[in-house]
């Protein structure tokens, strides 16, 4: 890499070493169902991250990755989820890679079927006591939000499930590498 006199790397360096959002967007989170703004939350997000410099291995790979889902995260209107992984060791890159891929998916996944639970048993329920079911009652709009201990569970479920994916994974070296993961999910209700 170019340096400058001193040893600190040229704007052109630091610029190659840098990958993110072009511009902020913006979303809205919450109970959007509601109709009442105050239900609502808006936010201005974007992402950044730097490699950073090692003189003992200065073309080393970006180690941090991040994952934005702005809405509909999940299935839900209102839902969001934002999550920034921190590489470190030799193949830190790898694994955060790996988590970017896969942790959001298994989450969504997994809110889904809890959702999708919840409202076959809100149905069942509806059709025992000979109540009218809402018209499109199966449909993932209309299925009830989990609460915040469901949402707990499916979220620590779904980062343990992708660490052991992790560890499983042959083209995965995480013997002395990994990813620390930072997390916001936004589940409307």
């Amino acid at each position: 890499p170019k340096l400058t006199e001193t040893g600190h790397l040229v704007a052109e360096e630091v610029a190659k070493r840098i990958k993110g959002s072009v511009e902020s967007k913006e979303t809205i989170v919450g109970d959007v169902k509601s109709g009442n703004d105050e239900d609502l939350i808006h936010i201005r997000y974007a992402a950044l991250t730097q490699r950073g410099y090692y003189p003992d291995d200065p073309h080393k790979e970006n180690q941090d990755d991040y994952f934005i889902c702005g809405s509909k995260f999940g299935a839900g209107d209102g839902d969001a989820f934002f999550a920034v992984f921190d590489g470190h060791g030799d193949r830190g890159h790898d694994c955060a890679r790996f988590a970017k891929n896969r942790l959001p998916p298994i989450l969504a996944a997994k809110i889904k079927k809890q959702r999708a639970a919840l409202n076959a048993k809100k149905i069942k329920a509806m059709t025992e006591n000979k109540e009218q079911k809402p018209a499109n009652a199966f449909h993932p709009s209309n299925w009830p939000y989990l609460d915040e201990k469901q949402y707990e569970d499916v979220c620590r479920q779904a980062h343990i499930q992708c660490n052991n994916e992790m560890h499983d994974d042959k083209n995965i070296k995480d013997f002395l590498s990994g990813t620390t993961a930072i997390s916001v999910g936004f589940h409307a209700g």
